[in-house]
């Protein structure tokens, strides 16, 4: 999962991966100790060709052909329960979907796509991105509701709590303060001549890198100036999304502990979302996501 920077379809995939793996291993180490219980000659004398050549190489086993197996084993199993069962990843999913029906009740008129809920989780270590080693504390996406966490189209924000300062988007600084945190009345920054002005103050109010809202702007405009580039990269325009007008930022604590941050993003510049939070029935949808959450 975020261990690797992995997409839930992603840890799904690898999770099985990894139980095939498990039994197959299981298999190997058994036959390896069935094997040595058969006396080669007598083996090749009574068994099938094939057989017996699987009994005798398995007896030509080095002595520490076993003990490594075991170990191998036993870091596929920890992998696998660190991932969390498939099954979890799904319930999560359909949580996550029907919290955000009950906190967008007053906008369920609207396209889905205009109001989404996205999961982040804290991770100490950024190991898919190695410009940014250096570095600890980082929240990953790992669910997304509508649509699936795609890598590349949700950023990745810092939120060292050594470093509350640095911590980067409404995202980060609700881990860092643990507290929820919004802004509301957020300019439109879609289009490619943005003023500097404008990306400035909306780099101030969501905690966004000015650098990476610069850099955005000037690459969908080059792609839209030049025709090879259009040609290439043409679908990044035909899937470039309108800015959020209003974000929030909300912790999230299992057992205790921070887990992560759930970011509710609109097109609306002021849907009023703080007293929704506060409803019995959002209330009752987090402590059950929560829960949920122990699992993974």
């Amino acid at each position: 999962m975020v261990i690797l920077g992995l997409r839930p379809d992603q840890s799904r995939a690898l999770g099985s991966a990894l139980k095939i793996c498990e039994l197959a291993l299981v298999a190997v180490s058994a036959a390896i100790g069935t094997a040595g219980n058969f006396d080669p000659q007598k083996a090749q004398k009574d068994f099938p060709t094939a057989l017996a050549m699987l009994v005798v190489t398995l007896r030509g086993t080095p002595w520490w052909g076993v003990p490594a197996l075991g170990l191998v084993l036993a870091i596929v199993i920890w992998a696998r329960k660190t991932i969390g069962p498939p099954s979890a990843w799904n319930l999560i999913q359909y949580t996550l979907e029907g919290l955000r029906e009950a906190i967008f009740v007053q906008q369920i008129q609207d396209p889905e796509h205009y109001h989404r809920v996205t999961l982040f989780r804290y991770q100490r270590w950024c190991w898919t991105r190695p410009w940014r080693w250096g570095r600890t504390g980082w929240l990953f996406a790992v669910a997304r509701s509508p649509g699936e966490v795609t890598r590349g189209r949700i950023p990745v924000w810092r939120a060292n709590t050594d470093d509350p300062d640095g911590a980067e988007g409404v995202a980060g600084q609700a881990f860092v303060r643990n507290r929820t945190v919004a802004v509301s009345n957020l300019a439109d920054i879609t289009g490619d001549d943005v003023a500097d002005a404008e990306l400035t103050r909306y780099s101030l109010e969501t905690y966004e890198p000015l650098v990476s809202l610069k850099l955005r702007q000037t690459r969908f405009r080059l792609i839209r100036q030049n025709v090879v580039l259009r040609f290439l990269f043409g679908w990044r325009l035909r899937r470039r999304r309108a800015s959020a007008r209003y974000l929030l930022g909300y912790p999230v604590v299992v057992s205790g502990s921070r887990w992560g941050v759930m970011v509710l993003d609109s097109r609306h510049e002021r849907p009023e979302l703080e007293a929704v939070l506060r409803s019995p029935e959002v209330a009752c949808r987090l402590a059950y996501l929560s829960k949920l959450l122990e699992e993974v």
